[in-house]
């Protein structure tokens, strides 16, 4: 008898500890995160309720200026010298100049039902073929670790850092090669204006641009977010219902 109750306290303590290790949502970014436009974000995450509980969210981000997908999935992780905020499911944040992150993978052993990820501004200038096949290792070891995937492309750039042609190109590239990995993408070109820029590098928005932003941001993200969280039976039942017209 002792033996049995034994047993079923570790079974206990186990579930227990896989609980406390798991979050409902883990997002990562680049400066644009780092920024009012990812404050503001991560704000609205935390705000959200699961349909099915009614709960709202369990929410961790962490934002490393200047980095792009290789940085995350380097054994190393990616390092900042231009702004690093981190924040855990308490919403208790670290913010600062400098930081360091751990690479996707260990950030994944939180084991989110859903990762967002917002980079991309600074793969501009990348090869697409290095692009392609980063942001498809980047999907892959989100889709192996059990979790949805939501990518929030990069919002325009000046036309000093690349041609509007140039940069409509480039999203149509990343959201094909985002869209193969069954990641759903949301655009931010058609949600931001170059004209609002306000940085020399014309990269970067105002805050007050940059809310705005992820304010034209938040409607397609917490639809996008409800789809994620709903449970096998609805998803099968959403997918095999007629389309409306």
């Amino acid at each position: 008898m002792r033996l049995v109750i034994a047993f079923a306290t570790l079974i206990l303590l186990a579930s227990t500890t896989v609980q406390a290790n798991s979050v409902d949502v883990l997002y990562i970014g680049d400066s644009h995160s780092y920024g009012c436009f990812g404050q503001q974000i991560d704000h609205f995450l935390r705000q959200q309720q699961n349909p099915s509980t009614k709960r709202k969210y369990d929410v961790i981000s962490t934002a490393v200026c200047g980095s792009s997908a290789h940085h995350w999935l380097s054994q190393s992780g990616p390092s900042t010298n231009c702004g690093f905020r981190s924040c855990d499911a308490n919403s208790k944040c670290t913010d600062q100049q400098s930081g360091h992150s751990p690479n996707l993978e260990k950030a994944l052993e939180n084991k989110p039902r859903l990762v967002i990820v917002a980079l991309g501004t600074n793969m501009i200038k990348e090869p697409l073929a290095k692009t392609k096949t980063d942001i498809a290792m980047v999907i892959q070891k989100i889709h192996k670790n059990k979790s949805q995937c939501i990518w929030i492309g990069p919002p325009q750039p000046d036309e000093s850092f690349i041609s509007p042609a140039l940069f409509a190109r480039y999203v149509e590239s990343l959201q094909k090669i985002i869209s193969a990995e069954s990641c759903q993408f949301i655009d931010s070109a058609t949600k931001t204006h170059r004209e609002n820029l306000s940085d020399p590098l014309g990269l970067h928005y105002s805050c007050k641009d940059a809310k705005i932003w992820a304010e034209k941001t938040q409607p397609e993200l917490k639809k996008d977010i409800a789809r994620a969280f709903l449970s096998k039976t609805e998803v099968s039942k959403e997918r095999t219902s007629p389309i409306s017209k």
